[in-house]
């Protein structure tokens, strides 16, 4: 149990680590970065949404008697798939189009804010890279070589801090234990939890199945601080199960064939693929450390942290039922980690295909108007 003297020498020393002028000015320079791209984000998906309605509305005044047979394509999603098709086969009706989308408003709207969308996209990516290569260059700035082999003692133990963009917590000081910080998470109805999930769950206009999400994660905190600690961890291994089935999955069946991904084993195996190809060797040595802690609990040996399987299949009987505290703590710690990797993984990707779909596009625009 963390007694207030040692919490208040933790808050201490994180707070005399946190004011520290390379520190903060660190923070600030992320947080700044962190903002612009949120901002870049939010104006792009504001274009999408915009250009989605356009488009939705402008091919619905094409009058579709001319292009396709009704018989065959009743539904609006089936007209819209052929009207595209036919750009590729038959060139009388694609110049009858190409006139009908010179004469519809929303038509020419949406062309113009195609190339605004173009370039959005670019300046995400610009800001992606930014913020990102700022925080590698952060951590290998301020990261001293102690911090760093004392983050793997922790890790060793289950306790993963790899997440952290700051070396913010005092896990240096001699009379800080892996136990101390453990209890420190659980303090102020688990307010570093919270601050630190605080970017998960405050997402504008969050699709419905990141709403399901943003739930899980409310509510796993919520079973936390209420002291339902197999509820927490059930919560949490559904939270990590979904990052590891989604960061799998960046890319498949984009270049080649989709493949079904049926296991942990298969799906690790594609998220080390990803990471080989973002060229980041701290992820890579970090992604290692999760996969094996994470085995260890789906897998039931070598004294996992927590026993998935005992949980899932309900086996009460079993001691390893009891879990603590601190077993959940380091689970969600596990989860920050692994979410920490996915995003990157996920945004970088997505980028990458964006800039591929429009990428020539910008490049013939651009060349056409530096040649005018």
């Amino acid at each position: 149990m963390l007694t207030k003297d040692k919490f208040k020498l933790i808050l201490y020393e994180g707070y005399k680590i946190r004011t520290n002028d390379k520190i903060k000015e660190a923070i600030k320079i992320q947080e700044q970065l962190s903002a612009e791209g949120r901002k870049l984000l939010q104006e792009r998906y504001e274009l999408e949404d915009k250009l989605h309605e356009l488009y939705k509305i402008g091919c619905s005044k094409i009058p579709k008697d001319d292009f396709i047979e009704k018989a065959d394509y009743e539904s609006e999603l089936d007209q819209i798939l052929c009207l595209n098709e036919l750009w590729l086969k038959d060139d009388e009706k694609v110049k009858k189009l190409i006139s009908y989308s010179k004469t519809i408003p929303e038509l020419i709207e949406a062309s113009k804010l195609d190339n605004l969308l173009c370039d959005k996209l670019f300046e995400c990516f610009i800001a992606f890279l930014k913020l990102n290569n700022r925080i590698f260059d952060d951590k290998n700035e301020l990261f001293s070589i102690e911090y760093k082999n004392k983050m793997n003692e922790y890790a060793n133990d289950g306790i993963l801090l790899y997440f952290l963009e700051t070396p913010d917590l005092p896990i240096l000081h001699p009379e800080i234990t892996k136990e101390d910080i453990l209890d420190s998470f659980l303090e102020n109805e688990c307010e570093s939890f919270k601050v630190m999930l605080q970017n998960f769950v405050n997402i504008p206009n969050p699709s419905p199945s990141m709403s399901r999400k943003i739930e899980d994660i409310y509510a796993m905190i919520d079973n936390l601080n209420m002291e339902y600690y197999r509820t927490t961890a059930l919560i949490t291994f559904s939270l990590i199960e979904s990052e590891y089935r989604n960061c799998a999955n960046t890319l498949n069946g984009y270049y080649e064939a989709k493949k079904e991904l049926k296991n942990i084993k298969e799906k690790s195996n594609r998220i080390n693929e990803l990471l080989e190809l973002v060229y980041k060797e701290s992820f890579i040595e970090t992604w290692r450390v999760i996969e094996s802690h994470y085995k260890k609990m789906i897998t039931s040996k070598e004294n996992p942290i927590i026993d998935r399987n005992l949980l899932v299949h309900g086996e009460y009987y079993n001691d390893k039922m009891d879990i603590t505290a601190h077993d959940v703590v380091k689970l969600i710690l596990l989860f920050l980690n692994v979410r920490y990797i996915s995003d990157y993984i996920q945004n970088y990707f997505d980028i990458i295909k964006n800039l591929q779909t429009y990428g020539l596009a910008y490049f013939f625009r651009e060349l056409k108007n530096s040649t005018k």
